[in-house]
């Protein structure tokens, strides 16, 4: 559970092959890379207040998908976290 002040992402995969994903500030003060196995998740702690960006690649060598890259943007908030609680769910599918 995140503390006061930070925030996780929780990256789950559900597609056929593995990704890359980066998420990264504006600043450059957070810049973090992954590999996401097949049907795996990945969980990015320790994210300050802020605005940010995660960035997907699946790659050719994937037969089931289409070579892409996406981008999708979140706001990590300052809040007293409660269990349970989801703000934002990016579910990676073919």
């Amino acid at each position: 559970m995140p503390l006061a002040g930070e925030s996780h992402l929780h990256v789950m995969n559900g597609l056929g092959c593995p990704v890359r994903i980066r998420v990264s500030n504006a600043n450059g003060e957070f810049n973090f890379h992954a590999d996401v196995e097949t049907r795996m998740n990945n969980i990015v702690y320790d994210i300050g207040p802020g605005l940010y960006d995660l960035d997907v690649r699946v790659d050719n060598a994937c037969q089931q998908v289409d070579e892409f890259i996406k981008r999708y943007s979140f706001e990590a908030k300052d809040e007293k976290v409660t269990e349970g609680r989801v703000t934002q769910s990016f579910l990676l599918t073919a």
